[in-house]
């Protein structure tokens, strides 16, 4: 007859299975992707988390829909700058590759 083994050997077996089972358990991720993220599926989690911490991410002036302009004289100015046509402002030189600004 075979004897069944006593209850401190079944509990060791399963404590070293245990064991071995949370020390393979670590070995899943691949090392074969070099990258700086942490999976290849990962976005821009730093980016993403900075926004959302932010406390007003939006300056004020982006939520102000009432522009004062006419529109005519815009597509006017887009023409002239498109033709040649504009005038330098004043303090700009219009040759160079700098413009120069007297600070008034």
């Amino acid at each position: 007859m075979q004897s069944s083994p006593s209850k401190p050997v079944k509990l060791w077996r399963t404590a070293a299975m245990t064991a071995l089972c949370l020390l393979f358990a670590g070995c899943g991720q691949s090392n074969i992707e070099r990258t700086d993220k942490i999976s290849a599926a990962s976005g821009d989690a730093v980016r993403a988390a900075t926004v959302m911490q932010t406390v007003d991410p939006w300056p004020e002036y982006v939520l102000d829909t009432d522009v004062d302009m006419d529109g005519e004289l815009a597509v006017k100015r887009v023409n002239d700058y498109k033709k040649g046509e504009t005038k330098p402002l004043q303090g700009e030189r219009s040759s160079g590759g700098s413009s120069t600004s007297t600070g008034e």
